[in-house]
């Protein structure tokens, strides 16, 4: 019974701990379902993407980092999807560290960097 206590207090606290961090992600920072995703990807756009889950301080850091771009960046929370189709997509796409950056052309995948070292004027002129 204990077990379930603790358990609900911590579930908790990491929703409250999510919604807060939702607030403070800058404006370029666009929120995107995995079905959005897809959307846009047979609607052929180009995008940039980074994946990641919002509670993790590696995701966080790329988030502020990316922050700082003159253009959109798509943020897909992996924390909030079905573990099964999350791990389909990362297998067609070759995603295989806790965060991914990515630009794409419609269901192509043309760069990926690392989000906390890459020279972020490249990917502001695309």
């Amino acid at each position: 019974m204990r077990a379930f206590l603790v358990l609900g207090l911590l579930t908790l606290a990491g929703r409250w701990f999510f919604c807060r961090d939702k607030k403070g992600i800058s404006d370029n920072i666009q929120f995107i379902t995995l079905h959005e995703l897809l959307n846009k990807m047979d609607m052929k756009e180009t995008f940039l993407l980074f994946i990641g889950r919002l509670e993790q301080a590696e995701t966080q850091r790329g988030l502020d980092r990316l922050g700082q771009m003159n253009q959109t960046v798509y943020f897909l929370n992996v924390s909030e999807m079905d573990a099964v189709l999350y791990q389909e997509f990362a297998k067609v796409y070759r995603i295989q560290a806790a965060t991914h950056f990515a630009q794409f052309n419609g269901k192509h995948q043309f760069v990926t960097a690392n989000a906390l070292t890459v020279d972020l004027a490249y990917f502001n002129y695309l």
